[in-house]
């Protein structure tokens, strides 16, 4: 019985990456062991002013399954080529890979693979050399580049050349595919140089998100759009390729990477993408691991009576009233709050609204909102206490940073529990930063507000 080879289109997105793109199309036409009727290779030229475009001409003459399309250059935006690469493509399963990405000879069949155990999914492939900036040690001297898959074993055996998203402790049951929706912030495994996704799925999730612009985070929004719709997402390690090294990341990437991260969270603002934002790929199981043993601490302390004073206090909310580390409607209520960081819920819950309080499932580290959108943040002292200086001064910014004026307030809880020591930690970081307007509240006795100068 004759194996089912559905149509597929590889979609190449390039600007002036001839020397690259060249060891790309041959190990792609020359190589693969896909049936030659049933492929393409559709390939965007962004604007390349070298000699890209004779490139692609050179070998759509040679090969009938290339084709080029011209995309006129507007700025860095991956986004913006692939979703004209969709648009060209005739396929019914889309691969998308970079210019400087040498495929292995089964490649198209692993993907395809992989798609027929895990339908309606995204997949994802393995990347050799994913993390080498510039030709470290004559690496690529080593290497095979115009037929990668003859340098699979020395591939294999180098930690240079390893994926860092496959770890060694890859369970042993999973075969070659694994299924990662459940891992933390699965989005961030499913990098644009090696994807594939059936085009009925992309028409149901949506197509790459051209808001991005400059490096990082296209595709994982592109993935992240498969997840909330319910759909699978698959780490493959047999759809293997090789990443060329190309041109080390430097403050400009980290910059873009930074402006499109807000992009993201906005989209998307849960507590795992705001430890996503805050820890980075590599520490972001470490980060929610320790934020939900902090949160676990901090909902079994009663705020209540403090809150009920506090509450009596401020009055009437002057508009728009926030509050960190909210566990319960009964707090917002009392007061008066219009909007709550509640971050004791799951780590993918998504906002929503409770009577008249707009609940965040944030822990305040980042949220989203512009600056000074907030026209008064209460901080409770008694909570903030808990938090270590690092994530105290992180969530005082961000609270700095999204409100008019800010209130800390000081219940019996911030004394009896510490001696006074992170209290007294927490006015000093205060004291660093700058805040628009701020008080200092001490709830047990009925004083006026001190305000601090």
């Amino acid at each position: 019985m004759n194996r089912v080879a559905p149509a597929i289109s590889v979609c190449i997105p390039v600007r002036n990456g001839e020397e690259q793109l060249r060891h790309t199309l041959l190990n792609l036409l020359v190589h693969s062991s896909y049936p030659t009727d049933r492929w393409e290779v559709v390939l965007g030229d962004h604007g390349s002013t070298d000699g890209t475009a004779a490139m692609i001409a050179a070998f759509a003459e040679r090969f009938p399954r290339v084709r080029g399309i011209h995309v006129p250059y507007e700025g860095p935006n991956r986004a913006h080529v692939r979703n004209r690469l969709i648009e060209s493509s005739r396929g019914d399963l889309l691969v998308f890979i970079d210019h400087d990405v040498l495929v292995s000879d089964d490649f198209l069949w692993k993907h395809v693979e992989a798609h027929e155990v895990f339908s309606s999914s995204i997949v994802a492939g393995a990347i050799f050399g994913a993390v080498l900036e510039g030709d470290v040690g004559g690496a690529l001297g080593r290497l095979e580049l115009d037929h990668i898959s003859a340098s699979r074993d020395v591939l294999a055996a180098s930690e240079e050349y390893a994926d860092p998203r496959l770890p060694p402790n890859w369970p042993p049951d999973a075969g070659e595919t694994l299924e990662v929706s459940r891992a933390p912030a699965p989005f961030r495994l499913f990098w644009g140089g090696n994807v594939s996704a059936c085009r009925a799925d992309i028409d149901a999730c949506g197509r790459f998100d051209e808001t991005y612009n400059g490096w990082g985070l296209e595709d994982d929004d592109f993935a992240q759009q498969f997840r909330v719709r319910g759909r699978g997402m698959v780490l493959s390690r047999s759809a293997w390729a090789f990443h060329m090294p190309g041109v080390p990341h430097d403050l400009t990437h980290v910059g873009q990477w930074r402006r499109n991260f807000e992009t993201f969270f906005r989209k998307f603002a849960t507590r795992e993408i705001e430890g996503y934002g805050v820890y980075g790929s590599a520490l972001l199981p470490i980060g929610l691991a320790r934020l939900d043993g902090l949160l676990g601490e901090l909902r079994r302390i009663d705020t209540g009576p403090a809150f009920a004073a506090v509450a009596a206090r401020l009055g009437v909310s002057p508009g728009r009233r926030l509050a960190h580390l909210v566990a319960d409607p009964r707090t917002a209520e009392t007061l008066q709050l219009t909007d709550a960081l509640s971050p004791f819920g799951d780590v993918t819950e998504p906002h929503r609204y409770e009577r008249r309080t707009h609940w965040w499932p944030l822990v305040g580290l980042k949220t989203p909102f512009a600056d000074h959108e907030i026209d008064e943040a209460v901080v409770s002292v008694d909570v903030m206490m808990w938090l270590d200086p690092y994530l105290l001064t992180l969530l005082l910014s961000e609270t700095a940073r999204i409100a008019k004026h800010v209130v800390f307030c000081t219940g019996p809880h911030a004394e009896v529990h510490a001696g006074g020591f992170p209290a007294r930690t927490l006015r000093e970081i205060a004291n660093r930063l700058h805040f628009a307007g701020v008080t200092w509240m001490k709830v047990e006795e009925p004083a006026e507000r001190e305000e601090l100068q």
